[in-house]
């Protein structure tokens, strides 16, 4: 079970990562697309889709049921809130 929280954990850190580089870039704002260019991180379109889904479309409180931690938590350890 450690190792399905552990793993569990890490998608939950790659999906903060993303989110915060493309609203960083400028791909995301108030957690909504807004642009989309080509580069080395960001090969595809759907990555920012992905991410904005998992944080704003109930993706990240789906996979907290697998987990022994409320999703309000990990929100505010990574300061991605509901919009």
């Amino acid at each position: 079970m450690d190792e399905c929280v552990e793993f569990i954990g890490s998608i939950i850190r790659q999906a903060a990562l993303d989110y915060k580089y493309a609203e960083r870039k400028g791909y995301i704002k108030n957690g909504k697309f807004t642009k989309w260019k080509i580069n080395a991180w960001l090969y595809n379109s759907e990555t920012i889709t992905t991410a904005i889904s998992f944080w704003h479309g109930g993706g990240l409180e789906q996979l907290c049921k697998w987990l022994p931690v409320d999703s309000n938590f990990i929100r505010e350890k990574f300061q991605i809130f509901e919009k």
